[in-house]
């Protein structure tokens, strides 16, 4: 049991795709990484499911804090389950409205929950 990497990107207004394929529900562990003390400005992370049919569900905001890992437990709905799209992979992006003073290099890193 333990804690494995998932994937690392930096966080931009686009939205990147993180890792391989996950199968189910899924508990992950958020990192934010920036070349700054503190955050130069405002703003979050988005972390969301993306489907096998193209298909987003919400945004869960994570904010930029160094040496604070967040977890957040991904669950998939049951009626995506029960129409066969069980698989998914997160995409990440910068909350639309973020305002960052400078290039902080602000990346985020993610871990997954393994049992075996």
């Amino acid at each position: 049991m333990g804690w494995i990497f998932y994937g690392e990107e930096p966080v931009g207004f686009e939205e990147r795709v993180l890792g391989d394929v996950l199968i189910g529900d899924v508990l992950i562990k958020v990192e934010h990484f920036f070349d700054y003390a503190s955050f130069p400005g405002l703003g979050h992370a988005q972390i969301s499911n993306i489907y096998a049919n193209d298909e987003r569900d919400f945004f869960r905001r994570s904010y930029p804090k160094k040496d604070s890992p967040r977890l957040y437990e991904i669950k998939v709905p049951p009626q995506l389950l029960n129409a066969g799209y069980g698989s998914h992979q997160l995409l990440i992006r910068r909350d639309i409205r973020a305002r960052v003073q400078d290039d902080a290099n602000w990346r985020v890193r993610v871990d997954l929950w393994v049992d075996s």
